[in-house]
């Protein structure tokens, strides 16, 4: 099996195995982001499904590669090299896809878990090859998927979710060129080697010019919307789109909030009456000029309308950096005519549950209307569950922090319940 040579370079062994499974779990990871874009937020679920799935597939198929002759070293690398590729054709074929379908859905499923399929094949030959140092391995192995955890967050934010798809190509292709190191074939060491920097290439091109990217998300072209700014990070693809007093943010293309743009300091009563005639301004008609708590502040209309009554003491709680001090502070404040940057404002990027439960102050009016944003988790886990604004305990800290004469108001959607 070729086991022996391998054996003598431990630290090679090492590496390969740790940016294997790095690339493993930065790929998982990244996928939840992007299905819960492309389709709806419970598929996060999916892609777990399809770790699973290829990663049980691969351990079994290593079974009969184990068989084929050749070093091992060299299997190493070739199964690594197709996660590579894999990885590339999974992200063109998700990206690609215009409509939900049964038969789009499989495609994505099959082309995504093929990574996962070369993979899984990859570390159970590694592990069943080690096995007399199954403990710094099994270390290697862990240390390499946590170092693919924490490279989610910084590589979502500074190339978004369809490059960070790209990076864990990237990332298979650098254990691929590792594993060849180990072998005596130098035509395999140099096309491992041509193969990475091929795909640095196609990385660096498609950060620039962005022919992969998210142009079509649950049925809809997001061309047509004109995006002006777009940005990924944990939580959610945030895009702005439209004008300076039409504009809308939208969370992972599907729910969205807009961006009022009065001036305050020149508010005519035409204006006061646009920004208080919908339904959400009740708690500022019966308690105007009241000390506001504004819980998901989003693009401001509700800070705007506890200005337009009166209010000077709103704080605006906003969990989204991306929302509040990307677009509404940094990027785009004259959308809203400073709206977060007015001395009547206090901003606070933080979960609204965590703020309360470190506030002590109290609150006339309590807002929140309509921050359910269906944006599935990072990690893809709880994407059915209940938000968490909505429980008891999250109602309990809401009436501590109201005041006597107080008005709590929370605005929901609508929605038809099944028959």
């Amino acid at each position: 099996m070729g086991y022996a040579p391998m054996l003598r370079r431990w630290p090679y062994i090492y590496a390969g195995l740790a940016f294997t499974t790095l690339a493993t779990l930065l790929l998982e990871l990244s996928l939840t982001r992007i299905f819960s874009v492309v389709f709806y937020y419970h598929f996060a679920f999916l892609a777990i499904s399809i770790a699973l799935f290829g990663l049980g597939a691969g351990g079994i198929f290593s079974y009969l590669v184990a068989s084929w002759r050749g070093e091992l070293p060299a299997k190493l690398s070739v199964l690594s090299t197709a996660a590579a590729l894999a990885t590339w054709v999974s992200l063109a074929v998700s990206l690609t896809r215009r409509e939900p379908g049964t038969a789009e859905l499989t495609a994505v499923y099959f082309s995504s878990a093929l990574p996962f399929f070369f993979a899984g094949t990859a570390v159970a030959l590694v592990i069943s090859a080690t096995i007399e140092r199954v403990n710094r391995i099994y270390f290697c192995d862990l240390a390499g998927a946590a170092a693919g955890c924490l490279l989610l967050l910084p590589m979502l934010e500074l190339t978004g979710g369809p490059n960070t798809v790209g990076t864990a190509g990237l990332t298979f292709a650098v254990a691929g060129c590792i594993w060849a190191q180990l072998t005596n074939s130098r035509a395999l060491r140099g096309a491992t080697g041509v193969l990475a920097a091929a795909i640095l290439t196609l990385l660096a091109a498609n950060t620039h010019y962005g022919f992969l990217d998210v142009r079509h998300a649950k049925g809809r072209d997001l061309r047509r919307q004109q995006e002006r700014f777009v940005g990924w990070n944990s939580f959610s693809r945030v895009a702005l789109a439209g004008e300076a007093g039409s504009a809308m943010i939208y969370i992972d293309a599907d729910a969205s909030t807009g961006v009022p743009a009065f001036d305050f300091d020149h508010l005519s009563e035409a204006e006061r009456r646009e920004a208080l005639k919908l339904g959400p301004s009740l708690p500022y008609l019966l308690r105007p000029g009241a000390k506001v708590l504004v819980i998901g502040a989003g693009g401001g209309w509700d800070v705007a309308r506890a200005l337009a009554a009166g209010s000077r003491d709103v704080t605006a709680v906003e969990i989204n950096p991306l929302i509040a001090e990307t677009i509404m502070r940094r990027r785009f404040p004259h959308y809203s005519r400073g709206l977060y940057w007015r001395p009547e404002v206090r901003l606070v990027v933080e979960d609204a549950r965590a703020f309360l439960r470190r506030s002590r102050e109290e609150y006339q009016v309590i807002q929140a209307t309509l921050v359910d944003t269906w944006a599935a988790t990072a990690a893809g886990a709880y994407a059915l569950s209940e938000n968490n604004l909505y429980t008891l305990e999250a109602f309990t800290e809401y009436l501590e922090h109201l005041s006597d004469d107080g008005v709590l108001a929370f605005t929901r959607w609508g929605l038809n319940p099944p028959r």
